[in-house]
């Protein structure tokens, strides 16, 4: 005998779009303050962001030289 089809899981597009999307959220407020607060950076993640992010500018020209393998757009 078939094995019964299982209900289909959120994907996480799915659920993104409940998040961001038009018209209102399906989710409950305390599931969002919950995923709100879960998706605070630590503070390991600031270092690295401070470490390895960097910002480009247009048009913009930096003083100093920048990193290797790092050239300013023409």
């Amino acid at each position: 005998m078939p094995e019964p089809p299982r209900p289909e899981q959120p994907s996480d597009d799915k659920v993104l779009r409940g998040l961001v999307g038009a018209g209102p959220s399906q989710l409950s407020t305390h599931a969002a303050l919950r995923a709100r607060d879960a998706s605070q950076p630590t503070d390991e993640d600031l270092a690295e962001a401070e470490r390895d992010l960097v910002l480009v500018r247009r048009r913009y020209v930096p003083t100093q030289n920048l990193p290797p393998g790092i050239k300013p757009a023409n």
